[in-house]
């Protein structure tokens, strides 16, 4: 097919759908890869900051932390992994 207007009004609306539809399905592909690819990012620098925290607990001559601070920031593992237990 060289020219699309020789197609009859309902072919052409076919041909339409099936291009936006691939357009659509391209770009979900896409965002889909840089979706993993952010998640894959943020557990990169979750693990930086767990292992920069552990550093600076393993330097520190006071360790001090509210029941809220211990719940958010430094998982037991951590402290754990550290020898504080």
């Amino acid at each position: 097919m060289t020219n699309v207007w020789n197609l009859n009004l309902k072919d052409r609306w076919s041909l339409y759908r099936r291009w936006t539809m691939d357009v659509r399905q391209r770009y979900r592909r896409a965002i889909s890869l840089l979706h993993r690819e952010f998640e894959w990012g943020v557990e990169r620098l979750k693990k930086a900051k767990a292992m920069q925290d552990l550093g600076i607990l393993e330097h520190a001559d006071v360790i001090g932390m509210t029941t809220t601070g211990e719940r958010g920031s430094v998982s037991a593992v951590m402290l754990e992994a550290s020898g504080f237990f």
